[in-house]
């Protein structure tokens, strides 16, 4: 296996050091971290990106992309992120297909979405494209749940899984149980822990329950990542584990300290 990170917390550590994102990037390198996890919106300079990947050894280990295809198709977005891809020689792709609109019937909004996927998904895999979709952590998502992920799975061919080990604890689920679910289609994984308390004064989450859950290192909090991670190599998964904690107050050692706990549990050798 091997260790990317989202390239917003890079970015967010650059901020919080006075330094610029590239700055970092031997920091991250010496620390086994060969891959950024982009966002299609951090993209309109992708010569730039490119150019740095390049120079501090690195790659694009996924793209991620926000849709609103509760109201309609985007057929340019759809070829915006797969040319992205193409650009960077990006194996990966992941649509996010949007949001449940307040009073709308959800059924007909499901089949509009599916729809929508089924068609960035034929075109993405025409140029040998991996797509994915993640359980995402906002309630009006139709991917919060590991139900909602597999329903789009069972529906578009070729859709495979982003396994985000923290979000299925927002949705009040186990993460061993959807691992189970959904482990014949994991083709990402995104590690992150949950905390129930801050670690440096850093804001909660409500979960859909009620709880007050708080970002911290992957390894540090009460997520089994350690069965995770076993059950990861059970199945033969060997690509990237992508660190993500969103809204941790130190972005640079919470990194540094999820690449330290990976690389002890994943045999990752620098």
């Amino acid at each position: 296996m091997k260790l990317s990170v989202f390239y917003a917390h890079v970015r967010e550590a650059a901020a919080q050091a006075s330094c610029s994102p590239k700055d970092l990037l031997p920091t991250l390198v010496g620390a086994g971290i060969t891959g950024l996890e982009l966002d299609l919106n951090e993209l309109d300079d992708l010569a730039g990106v490119k150019a740095m990947l390049n120079e501090a050894g690195m790659e694009a280990s996924n793209i991620c992309c926000m849709f609103h295809w509760e109201n309609g198709p985007d057929p340019a977005r759809n070829q915006a992120l797969i040319d992205a891809a193409a650009a960077l020689n990006c194996r990966k792709i992941m649509p996010i297909p949007g949001f449940f609109p307040e009073g709308a019937d959800r059924t007909e909004v499901l089949e509009q979405m599916g729809a929508c996927l089924k068609e960035l998904t034929e075109a993405a895999l025409a140029q040998g494209l991996i797509v994915s979709l993640e359980d995402y952590d906002n309630a009006s998502s139709p991917i919060a749940t590991a139900e909602g992920m597999k329903w789009f799975a069972d529906q578009v061919p070729g859709v495979g899984i982003t396994f985000d080990t923290g979000n299925f604890n927002f949705a009040a689920q186990d993460e061993l149980w959807a691992f189970d679910l959904l482990k014949d289609r994991i083709q990402h994984v995104h590690c992150k822990d949950r905390s129930d308390h801050a670690l440096n004064g850093e804001p909660p989450m409500r979960t859909v329950d009620g709880r007050k859950i708080y970002p911290c290192p992957f390894g540090a909090g009460f997520i089994r990542t350690d069965e995770i991670l076993d059950r990861l190599q059970a199945i033969g998964y060997d690509d990237y584990l992508t660190i993500e904690h969103y809204g941790a107050a130190d972005q640079l050692n919470t990194i540094l300290a999820s690449a330290r706990y990976l690389r002890k549990k994943a045999g990752i050798i620098l």
